[in-house]
């Protein structure tokens, strides 16, 4: 009696489908360690590069940092020189408006500005009372320039204490609520130019306009005729002719007034009308501007620096910001 033997045959189909399976499966894996891996030196890359711009940004800080300094102690030995003279006067003949430019081997400026040489919009109210001489510089500011003079009722309103608008084009509390979202007048001076956009006919066009000719502090600060525009200069004596406002200007490079006596007493000057509150010789506030570049990481710095009568000086506020090109 002969064994039946039976013969089990595997199909090569099966056999294919699960080496394909197999085959996909390691494909999958492969891909996701791959991806893993990507990512993680991706991760790793940022880092890098976060903790390179960090670097960067401090060390072009302190480069910035150096260059104020630089500013502070040139003002201070610039007041020492003329103290030795027993005389303050700033003009753009003195050491501070020789701007600062490369330091080592990298990419580092600065330069001072006297703010004087502009109208201080905090003039217009101070101490509690609206100061109509210099709310009428400001208005033949405005005109010289083109801009609107009823300008000078809606900043008049937003810094002076009542709730009563100046002129037609002045505005308060009733002004301000009716917009949208709402907001109160400040009924105090102004921190930063930035914040006339709040106040009624204050456009960004007309801010840009300003800026040159305009600046705010706390103090009470007269126009420098050794540093002031001739704009400036003739809002601020508009009883001198046009023709004599310019020949100041353009000696400003070449002649400092050492005192206002000195400077009523020309024959020019002689026989006109001048406040001398409004002007003076010498200055108190100075903006330094710094341009730093370190490793292709750009930074400007801006400080307000105030110079007292003996010659003592303060930071007032700086601005650091990254620059975008």
């Amino acid at each position: 009696m002969s064994e039946k033997i039976t013969y089990h045959t595997i199909q090569p189909r099966a056999l294919n489908t699960q080496q394909g399976v197999a085959l996909l499966m390691a494909i999958i894996v492969v891909a996701f360690v791959v991806i893993i891996s990507i990512n993680m030196l991706t991760q790793s890359q940022l880092q890098i590069h976060q903790l390179t711009n960090i670097y960067n940004k401090e060390q072009t800080r302190q480069y910035l940092m150096a260059a104020e300094r630089w500013a502070v102690s040139v003002l201070a030995e610039d007041f020492k020189t003329e103290l030795k003279n027993a005389q303050h006067f700033d003009g753009f003949q003195d050491a501070w408006n020789t701007p600062l430019e490369n330091m080592d081997k990298i990419s580092v400026s600065a330069s001072i500005s006297d703010l004087q040489g502009r109208l201080n919009l905090n003039n217009l109210f101070y101490r509690g009372q609206v100061q109509t001489q210099w709310l009428n510089v400001y208005r033949d500011l405005l005109t010289l320039l083109k801009l609107p003079r009823s300008l000078a009722d809606s900043l008049q309103d937003w810094m002076d204490r009542d709730n009563t608008a100046s002129g037609s084009q002045g505005a308060e509390d009733e002004y301000y609520l009716s917009l949208k979202p709402p907001y109160r007048a400040a009924n105090a001076h102004l921190v930063q130019l930035a914040e006339l956009k709040k106040i009624r006919g204050y456009t960004d066009k007309i801010i840009s306009t300003l800026k040159p000719y305009v600046y705010v502090v706390n103090d009470m600060t007269a126009v420098n005729i050794n540093t002031a525009d001739k704009i400036v200069l003739q809002a601020a004596m508009p009883d001198v002719s046009q023709k004599e406002i310019l020949r100041i200007a353009q000696q400003q490079k070449t002649r400092t007034y050492q005192s206002i006596e000195a400077f009523m007493n020309q024959d020019s000057l002689k026989n006109t009308r001048i406040d001398k509150n409004l002007i003076s010789v010498s200055s108190h506030y100075f903006k330094v501007n710094g341009h730093a570049r370190i490793n292709n990481y750009p930074m400007r710095l801006s400080s307000l620096i105030k110079r007292d009568i003996q010659g003592e000086t303060t930071i007032i506020y700086r601005m650091e910001s990254p620059v975008y090109e």
